[in-house]
């Protein structure tokens, strides 16, 4: 309201690329566990019920998501 047209469409799309590189450079990094019974990969922080497999190393069992 405080600015004409052309203005607020260039602070927009400024303010929407910032807020693309703020959220890219801060990836979602989960530990995977596999959920017993369907043998399906869930992250560790949100399914209790998920179990590390063991002598897998840590870092094969991690997943990057965005979000």
């Amino acid at each position: 309201m405080a600015f004409d047209t052309l203005p607020g469409l260039f602070i927009g799309i400024g303010v929407s690329l910032l807020l693309l590189l703020y959220r890219s450079s801060r990836p979602v990094i989960s530990e995977l566990g596999q959920l017993p019974g369907n043998g399906h990969f869930a992250a560790l922080d949100r399914h209790a019920d998920s179990r590390r497999i063991p002598g897998l190393p840590p870092a094969a069992q991690t997943r990057v998501r965005d979000h």
